[in-house]
């Protein structure tokens, strides 16, 4: 055998080896890339059963999820706005992953008059419902239906 007939056999498989290094790498590439995006488009079942549960507590076409504890930038974004505009008559604030309660309300400066405005969700009831996030929501309905979902982040403009 010569050294040419040798060669071309490991050259054959060194390209198939490469070939499928390159394949497998894409494959994972794009496996990783699909599981990272969120699909904002529509709403899934979590955020169906969160709106149903809003249906017995409000009529707002704009309900805010503000948790106590999480994202602090984007939390103190939300309770800003809540505190700027607490009275208005068709936002609702659905306050949760509460620690303390009366420290919270103090934070929040809410009035007595808008109470009627907030929930206090003392008993983490959303988490039951599929809820397990650290940013605040903004749920835009129309007539008790749900439209679309929005993550209040720090850029997000209110």
């Amino acid at each position: 055998m010569t050294n040419r007939m040798i060669f071309f056999p490991l050259m054959y498989l060194q390209s198939r080896r490469s070939k499928f290094f390159i394949t497998a790498s894409c494959c994972l590439f794009m496996i990783l890339t699909g599981s990272c995006v969120k699909n904002n488009s529509g709403t899934n079942q979590a955020e169906q059963k969160i709106n149903s549960y809003f249906n017995k507590q409000t009529n707002a076409d704009s309900v805010f999820i503000i948790p106590a504890t999480g994202c602090s930038g984007c939390i103190n974004k939300a309770v800003l706005f809540a505190q700027k505009h607490q009275a208005g008559r068709n936002r609702f604030y659905f306050v949760t992953n509460i620690d303390d309660l009366k420290l919270l309300k103090n934070q929040l400066g809410v009035e007595p008059n808008n109470e009627g405005n907030f929930y206090f969700d003392n008993n983490n009831v959303l988490s039951g419902l599929g809820y397990k996030d650290i940013y605040p929501y903004l749920y835009i309905r129309r007539d008790r239906i749900l439209l679309s979902v929005r993550i209040i982040t720090p850029d997000f403009y209110l």
